[in-house]
Order: structure tokens, then C-alpha cells, then sequence
């Protein structure tokens, strides 16, 4: 894994800022990459950025599953915001398996529809 943000991971942190600029929330190019957690079971992306994002202390999901060659089921996602900062981006493998954090063939899916998600433009 590279020591910086993957296009996945720059990706979410778009779709999150999209969603929640209103309140703050950094754009992508203003985040920088902390480090990264592996845990079989998912990934913490650490990051840091200047600026004050106002939501209280919250874990923050999306209307979207990731879809991995490596995890059957697909991940989940949530972004953790403390003390008015985002604090980490949280890749999630639904159900029991292991990940080994490979990022090829991913693609994010509606969860209602399960189509392709349309990207916005950031």
C-alpha cells in the first residue's frame, strides 16, 4: 500500500465531501494522508486536515456498498469525526471475511438498487 491516499480511498473522502461540505467537511485535496491500519477485518485510512468541520462526535455512513474482487460480500464505509476534525475513513468488510486490504476491482454500488454509483463531480 502506498504511503499516500489510494483512488478508492480519494474517492469516498469526495463522496463524503460532496455530501457534507455544507457543514465543512474538507475536500479531498485538502486532506493529507496520516497513515493506514490494516485490520483483516477492514482499514483504517488516518488523515489530518486544517479547518473545523461542525458536526459533534460521529461516525458517518453512506447510501453506497464497495464492491471488491478480494471480499464476497463487499465493504461498508464510515467516516469518524472528533472534536470537529475528521479523524479516519473506515473501509468495513461485510460479513465474516478476511480482507487483506487489496483495493483491485473495486467499484461502488448503490445499496438500495445495487447499480453503479454515479460520481459526482469534486
Amino acid at each position: 500500500m502506498p504511503d499516500c491516499f489510494t483512488d478508492l480511498e480519494l474517492t469516498l473522502l469526495r463522496l463524503f465531501h460532496a455530501r457534507l461540505k455544507q457543514y465543512g467537511f474538507p475536500p479531498a485535496d485538502r486532506c493529507e494522508f496520516a497513515s493506514r491500519q490494516n485490520t483483516g477485518a477492514g482499514r483504517y485510512t488516518y488523515l489530518t486536515h486544517d479547518g473545523h468541520i461542525d458536526i459533534a462526535d460521529a461516525h458517518i455512513d453512506h447510501d453506497y456498498m464497495i464492491e471488491l474482487d478480494s471480499l464476497e460480500a463487499g465493504a461498508d464505509v464510515w467516516c469518524t469525526i472528533e472534536n470537529n476534525q475528521l479523524r479516519y475513513l473506515e473501509i468495513i468488510a461485510i460479513g465474516d471475511g478476511y480482507w487483506d486490504g487489496s483495493e483491485s476491482g473495486w467499484r461502488l454500488l448503490n445499496m438500495q438498487t445495487g447499480e453503479p454509483l454515479s460520481l459526482p463531480d469534486c
